[in-house]
């Protein structure tokens, strides 16, 4: 299943902001964790009920109409977009809940 959504959200304008549990990457990862062992552990520990994918890996929850080449409008999606991060903030942010 393609859930949890972990991803560190910080700006209003994703519009997708519900699907995640936090700006904090230490809930974000907890929360990720312990969703993953409540949907693949049943009660034979033979089995998985589920196997989870955890969403979005390494910043990659930017898609709409962001600014291109300093015009706004230009639609820019996960396989286009350029998000420029840091390694401060890929390390501090972004990667811990990973």
């Amino acid at each position: 299943c393609w859930s949890p959504n972990i991803g560190v959200v910080r700006d209003p304008r994703w519009g997708r902001n519900l699907e995640t549990p936090s700006e904090d990457p230490l809930i974000c990862g907890t929360f990720g964790a312990e969703y993953s062992i409540g949907l693949q552990n049943g009660e034979d520990a033979r089995f998985l009920q589920a196997v989870t994918t955890l969403k979005h890996f390494a910043a990659n929850s930017l898609e709409g109409p962001w600014y291109e080449d300093g015009n706004y409008g230009g639609n820019q999606t996960r396989h286009t977009v350029d998000p420029d991060i840091s390694m401060y903030d890929l390390h501090s942010t972004y990667l811990p809940a990973f």
